[in-house]
């Protein structure tokens, strides 16, 4: 017989594991945005040039701290790094549609829409970084 109590320790595992997943996303973002910021202002950079720069090494960081702090993966990166890109540009098209959707559909102002986007991105790619990019 299974108790209510069995299941708790892998909830808390999950959810750990979600807030950690977050907490990188959002280190991600700092240096996607710290990057986009340096390039503008302090070496005046095209605005796109920088934005590209800052996003590709906000994969890198992404990819770096969920490998070691999300997931606590050891299986080869020739294996992982694909499978994370594709969940990674998956999620660049999830967000475009949840836009355009928020926007020219649901009128949304635009921040409400990205907001709304962060959300299912977050949530849709947790979930397929969990169970496929890093599973092992």
């Amino acid at each position: 017989m299974v108790h209510w109590f069995d299941a708790t320790p892998g909830i808390y595992q999950l959810k750990n594991q979600f807030l950690r997943f977050a907490l990188v996303g959002t280190a991600a973002t700092v240096t996607t945005y710290a990057v986009l910021i340096v390039g503008v202002e302090g070496l005046h950079i095209n605005a796109v040039t920088a934005s590209v720069a800052g996003y590709l090494l906000g994969i890198v960081v992404n990819y770096i701290l969920n490998y070691r702090y999300t997931f606590g993966s050891d299986q080869h990166h020739h294996v992982v790094i694909p499978k994370f890109l594709a969940v990674m540009v998956a999620g660049m098209f999830i967000n475009a549609a949840v836009m355009y959707t928020g926007i020219n559909w649901l009128g949304f102002h635009y921040m409400l829409a990205q907001l709304a986007a962060v959300a299912v991105v977050l949530l849709l790619s947790f979930t397929a970084n969990r169970l496929w990019a890093f599973a092992d």
